[in-house]
């Protein structure tokens, strides 16, 4: 009798641990799958705006692999210069792209008499950030060398 009563709560102590286990499992699996929907949806709201915008003049990977200006360095080079995650992180600040771009709230307002010789570009942070999230998963250009600065 004693050891079925030890037993029972052995027992009863082994499914709460098994189930609290099991809770944390699923509220973990439900935590990834909400990131991985949110990581999906930042990513094609990035490749969306590099479509809209950055491929007027540079060739982003498979989007238009023959498109863009040709003095314009593709995604896939800059990625090759070590300093590309700088460089992506604040290129509205990069020439050309300040008379082009302005990110609400980090541009400079743009004077009232310059004027536009292209379509003008209106981005928020949220926007720069799936920006930055596309361009991580955009290949690095095998240039089949260094990248010689002049």
């Amino acid at each position: 009798m004693i050891y079925s009563r030890r037993i029972s709560v052995f027992i009863k102590h082994a499914l709460f641990v098994t189930m609290c286990f099991g809770m944390w499992v699923l509220v973990s699996l439900f935590g990834v799958m909400q990131a991985q929907a949110s990581d999906k949806l930042l990513l094609e709201k990035g490749e969306k705006l590099v479509r809209q915008h950055c491929t007027r003049c540079h060739v982003v990977g498979n989007l238009n692999k023959y498109g863009g200006i040709g003095s314009t360095p593709s995604f896939g080079a800059m990625k090759s210069l070590p300093d590309w995650q700088d460089r992506f992180a604040t290129f509205w600040s990069l020439l050309p792209h300040p008379s082009v771009v302005q990110v609400e709230g980090l541009s400079p307002e743009r004077p009232k008499g310059l004027l536009a010789t292209t379509k003008q570009i209106f981005l928020n942070m949220d926007d720069v950030d799936a920006i930055q999230a596309y361009v991580d998963t955009v290949p690095v250009k095998d240039l089949g060398g260094g990248v010689n600065y002049r």
